[in-house]
């Protein structure tokens, strides 16, 4: 099961800082997780301008793409 702890723990071990994660809902700048309606989206958000936003039917799903998309940068 992937869930927030479990994108926190792979950035940690890819040696990223996890300032670049959003998972509050916040609007800072970095990869972002939110919820939106009924949906969950995963977007990148750099000096305010969103990016590649996917939508997925749950946190979960949203959070495995996100941390396939990590992996994928920062290997």
């Amino acid at each position: 099961m992937m869930d927030k702890r479990s994108v926190i723990d792979l950035i940690h071990s890819l040696n990223v800082s996890e300032d670049i994660l959003v998972l509050d809902g916040s609007l800072r700048d970095g990869y972002c997780v939110r919820r939106n309606g009924h949906c969950w989206e995963v977007l990148v958000r750099e000096r305010g301008t969103e990016s590649d936003v996917m939508g997925f039917p749950s946190e979960e799903d949203a959070l495995r793409y996100l941390a396939e998309m990590l992996m994928r940068t920062y290997r």
